[in-house]
Parts: C-alpha cells; sequence; structure tokens
C-alpha cells in the first residue's frame, strides 16, 4: 500500500476542516464577532441566531462541503493513475535511449502528456 496518498488525503482534509465558514460568512455579511454571540459557536446554528438566514445556509453548506470535498479527494488521490507526464522528455538523450523511450511510450496505455518548450 503506498502511504503518499494516505498523508496527502490526510493533510487536504485537515486543511479543508480547518476552514471556518461561520466566521467566514459573518465577516462576509457584516455579522459581527460569532464568538460572542448567541452560544459562542461558530457554526449553522449560532450564524442563524444572528438573523440572517443566507448567511446560515452557507455556513452549512460549506461546513457540510468540506467533509465531502475531503472524502472525494481521498477517493480520487487512492484510485490508480494512468497519467504519464514528461516534460522535455528527450533533452540531451542520445539515439539509443532515444529510440528505448520511444518504444517504451508506444507501449504505454494510458494518457500522455508531453511537455515542450520549443518555439
Amino acid at each position: 500500500m503506498d502511504i503518499l496518498p494516505i498523508l496527502l488525503s490526510a493533510a487536504l482534509a485537515y486543511f479543508l476542516g480547518s476552514v471556518p465558514f461561520g466566521i467566514v460568512m459573518a465577516r462576509l455579511f457584516g455579522l459581527g464577532d460569532l464568538r460572542r454571540i448567541g452560544s459562542g459557536n461558530i457554526g449553522a446554528t449560532n450564524v442563524l441566531r444572528t438573523g440572517h438566514k443566507p448567511a446560515a445556509f452557507l455556513t452549512l453548506v460549506g461546513d457540510v462541503g468540506k467533509g465531502t470535498a475531503a472524502v472525494l479527494l481521498a477517493r480520487a488521490l487512492a484510485r490508480p493513475s494512468n497519467l504519464l507526464v514528461l516534460d522535455e522528455p528527450t533533452n540531451d538523450l542520445d539515439a539509443e535511449t532515444l529510440e528505448l523511450l520511444e518504444d517504451l511510450l508506444l507501449g504505454f496505455t494510458g494518457t500522455m502528456l508531453l511537455v515542450s518548450h520549443d518555439r
């Protein structure tokens, strides 16, 4: 099992989870500091206590969305990929190595992205 997708998924989930949508929406809509209103929590219920239903709804969507996004990102990273990205793959290759690379690339069945900086 490859550990890199797991670590990357965990880091992305942590980053997404750290976005306080209640505070973000309260600031965007000019509702004041949520931590000093109602229960002091930064969730959608406390945003709703400010009387601003659209801000509360957007907070709820943001909170649910960040959890959903973390799961979808983890699923995408855990899935085997069939993408080959080559940046200037033929630079400084002799004829024999170039022929070997060509044979290997012809046998590749996935998606290939070749980057060239030629004009």
